[in-house]
């Protein structure tokens, strides 16, 4: 098993930069991980990894863990690009959140393309989105988001029952789908990616979207975390960088590591007409 996501993260990577970029982003990202790995907490008890992030806990939800693209056979020809599914940190989509602009968080629909199990959908459902839309091409990653959703919904109205919180979620669904193949509701949008695909999926994503955002002109905007192909979003004529940044996890995001770093890379895209 190793020596295949070896093979498949090989084959990725040439596809993302070429022969030699490739070579230069493994030395990169290993240079990376050995300094973000000196810089983890001293006290043993804040870097104690669990099998479950606290969220899950909390909720009754299942969004921890990481699965291997290569475990994630769908017979479509974009399964030999996703990555893998890995539940962004509470914290770290909090903080990017509040860099969209709030006419965007009261209008927009949000999508996450490459959702998985589904977890930055329902934390995207705490915001006024006027929709919540996760796509997942795996099967057995959809099925666990849809259930999450209810799960999710069902502790939130417990919450409020018990006077704990407010539960004025956003709608959600869970589509399954092929991230390429998606096409963008009308209306502002804000397109989520936490690094799910390769440049070859990650690509057609985003004609697809320059294409929708020619056919009606809207306010739009795309995050883009763990953003090792951002070339390609800076290259995108209808998008602009509004915001980048490296943001730390807090304390229980840390404990539920599996990638072995305490921060993650962001970034925040406007289409131009925004700026």
């Amino acid at each position: 098993m190793y020596a295949r996501r070896t093979a498949r993260a090989v084959r990725q990577m040439v596809v993302n930069h070429g022969w030699a970029a490739a070579m230069r982003t493994a030395g990169d990202r290993l240079r990376q991980r050995l300094r973000r790995a000196s810089s983890q907490p001293s006290d043993p008890t804040t870097w104690l990894p669990t099998a479950e992030h606290a969220f899950d806990r909390q909720y009754g939800v299942d969004t921890s863990g990481l699965v291997w693209g290569v475990d994630l056979k769908t017979g479509s020809p974009s399964d030999p690009w996703n990555t893998a599914y890995y539940g962004i940190g509470p914290s770290v989509f909090h903080h990017v959140m509040a860099q969209v602009p709030a006419s965007l968080q009261r209008t927009a629909t949000f999508i996450d393309l490459g959702c998985g199990k589904g977890r930055a959908v329902l934390l995207a459902s705490e915001y006024p989105f006027a929709q919540v839309t996760g796509v997942e091409i795996a099967p057995q990653l959809h099925r666990i988001a849809v259930e999450n959703v209810a799960r999710y919904t069902a502790a939130r109205m417990a919450e409020e029952r018990g006077h704990l919180a407010r539960t004025d979620l956003a709608p959600m669904r869970v589509l399954l789908e092929d991230a390429a193949n998606y096409r963008f509701p009308s209306g502002p949008l804000v397109v989520y990616l936490y690094h799910p695909f390769c440049r070859p999926v990650l690509e057609k994503v985003l004609r697809n979207l320059g294409r929708s955002l020619a056919e009606e002109p809207r306010d739009a905007a795309v995050i883009y975390i763990n953003h090792e192909l951002r070339d390609a979003l800076d290259r995108a004529p209808y998008l602009q960088q509004a915001w980048s940044a490296t943001v730390e996890m807090d304390v229980s995001d840390r404990l539920a590591d599996r990638i072995g770093s305490s921060m993650e890379d962001c970034a925040l895209y406007l289409t131009r007409q925004q700026n």
